[in-house]
């Protein structure tokens, strides 16, 4: 529905849980893993594994994070020092560097361990020697050390009117010619349109819809199809945004 030249779009996908700009998945403790396990669960779900960037973050993540599964005594943060020793990266978003540091006192030490603790992780519980003030703090650990797992990514603004006029049909990145591309297994809902306006109307009457797909009927008349799609191409993994015969893809530029 569109209200006042705005459209009510909601900000985080189904059973992430918003903070600030970030949306969050896996603060019910739902996930677990190694460090490559964490960044392929993050990645399936169009996100990067979490970091902090603020106190107020830091205190959100440790007051939200739900506890009841005690197999695990942290859960990753996006920080590594993988590349040189000593030189800690963290990417929030997966892209954006952020200064913001929470280390507990002494760490981190992996240039005193043997082997090497490359990569962050935030204590949510007590253990070994360690007093309950160090939870909420950062240490390292190895690739290959189990904890839990909270993915993050940028919350969805919502588009004024303006924006929403503005809907373009996607042309091929490296030619610039319109190769007929859909956006598949995102699928909201399929409806036969006789104008790419009319399917656009559509998309804009639902608050979960991203981007649409116009295609040719299977009996090349009129009229097409409109499939309405949850996601746009840039919130998806490259394989479900595939060329395909007739069918051609538009978003939205505020999305």
């Amino acid at each position: 529905m569109v209200t006042k030249g705005v459209f009510a779009a909601r900000r985080c996908p189904d059973g992430w849980v918003p903070y600030a700009e970030s949306c969050y998945l896996g603060l019910d403790g739902s996930m677990k893993g190694d460090w490559t396990t964490a960044v392929m669960q993050c990645d399936q779900n169009n996100a990067s594994i979490m970091v902090p960037s603020s106190d107020g973050e830091n205190d959100f993540i440790d007051h939200s994070f739900q506890r009841h599964d005690q197999s695990s005594f942290g859960v990753w943060i996006n920080c590594n020092d993988a590349e040189v020793e000593g030189e800690w990266n963290c990417y929030e978003d997966g892209q954006n560097p952020t200064e913001y540091r929470k280390w507990e006192p002494n760490q981190p030490d992996d240039d005193r361990k043997q082997g090497d603790q490359d990569y962050g992780f935030m204590i949510t519980s007590v253990y070994s020697t360690k007093l309950d003030t160090v939870i909420g703090s950062w240490g390292d650990a190895w690739e290959v050390s189990v904890f839990f797992v909270i993915c993050e990514r940028p919350q969805q603004g919502n588009c004024d009117q303006s924006a929403l006029d503005m809907y373009c049909l996607t042309a091929d990145e490296s030619t610039g010619r319109f190769t007929p591309r859909c956006l598949f297994n995102h699928t909201l809902g399929s409806y036969p349109t006789d104008t790419v306006a009319a399917c656009k109307q559509r998309c804009m009457e639902r608050q979960d819809c991203r981007s649409f797909n116009i295609k040719r009927n299977s009996s090349g008349s009129m009229p097409r199809v409109c499939e309405l799609n949850n996601a746009t191409r840039y919130q998806v993994l490259g394989e479900y945004f595939q060329e395909s015969a007739g069918c051609y893809y538009y978003d939205f530029k505020c999305f």
